[in-house]
């Protein structure tokens, strides 16, 4: 069967769009729930990770590069599986995070001083709160 030309630049402008689906940049504002159901938020910008967490809060930044299709801190590297552009999975020796971007509300990115402290706690835990239901 011959397939017409304009069929093919179809085909392979599909394949190309599904592609792009699955990979995204992982620079903004993440909310993750580990495969213990810990819940975190993650900010990345450049090379710099901010991370609050529902048990220890503020954890003091971290450099990560991207290399391949793992990410890598000073203490571990995971391993990324993109979903889609707003979710993703890390995976590293038995622990995963499940990522989903935060697109609205008080975000880390917007905690830049201790005057916010309390509006991006409650920010947190309101998104903590429905993640895990």
């Amino acid at each position: 069967m011959k397939l017409k030309l304009t069929s093919v630049v179809k085909i392979l402008f599909i394949l190309f769009i599904s592609s792009c689906a699955k990979t995204g940049t992982i620079d903004g504002n993440w909310g993750a729930i580990s495969s213990e159901g810990d819940y975190s938020e993650l900010y990345f910008s450049g090379n710099q990770i901010r991370i609050f967490t529902e048990v220890g809060g503020i954890i003091a930044s971290q450099d990560f590069k991207i290399v391949n299709d793992s990410l890598q801190t000073n203490i571990l590297t995971y391993k990324m599986d993109w979903i889609k552009p707003d979710s993703l999975i890390l995976k590293s020796e038995g622990f995963i995070l499940n990522l989903t971007r935060i697109n609205k509300g008080f975000k880390l990115s917007d905690f830049t001083s201790d005057g916010y402290e309390q509006q991006y706690k409650n920010a947190f835990y309101s998104r903590m709160n429905k993640r895990k239901e």
